[in-house]
């Protein structure tokens, strides 16, 4: 693999990571309006409650201000 198609490569995984960070969210947002709690998503998630609301909580806010601004 030369040098070109190294930095292709990364840069295709840095945006099929940021797609993958986008359906996570609406993953974690589903979860939640389904009635799972902190723990069952943390442990889905593979981490502790406490992490996966600090890291999605405010993400999930963000998404609801966005989707009500959408609707208007």
């Amino acid at each position: 693999m030369d040098k070109d198609e190294a930095l292709t490569r990364l840069a295709d995984l840095v945006k099929q990571r940021a797609e993958l960070d986008k359906a996570l969210v609406a993953a974690v947002a589903e979860a939640k309006t389904a009635g799972a709690n902190w723990t069952e998503i943390g442990s889905r998630l593979g981490q502790h409650r406490a992490n996966a609301q600090k890291k999605y909580g405010p993400l999930l806010r963000e998404t609801l201000v966005v989707e009500v601004r959408d609707t208007d």
